[in-house]
């Protein structure tokens, strides 16, 4: 995995993008994007991507999809202050 266009998100030969934080000492999935090449979308999930995780409706923007993961962890982390 190498670095993304977006901070903190490391992307995948398949255009996958994911966003891993580690606390101590144990890597924690907090989102991932999926790209779908044919009709050329992208999926966000919070956590791993499976169907129970999925956020919202599907995306014809990878910016978008990237900052629906990031405003709803946002909101759900100032909750938890």
């Amino acid at each position: 995995m190498g670095e993304s266009k977006f901070p903190g998100w490391e992307s995948d030969e398949f255009g996958t993008l994911t966003l891993t934080i580690v606390i101590a000492g144990e890597a924690i999935r907090l989102a991932t994007v999926m790209h779908d090449a044919g009709p050329d979308v992208f999926t966000t999930y919070i956590g791993r991507p499976v169907t129970g995780n999925q956020l919202g409706r599907i995306d014809s923007s990878q910016e978008r999809a990237v900052e629906k993961a990031e405003d709803f962890l946002l909101r759900k982390l100032k909750n938890l202050l």
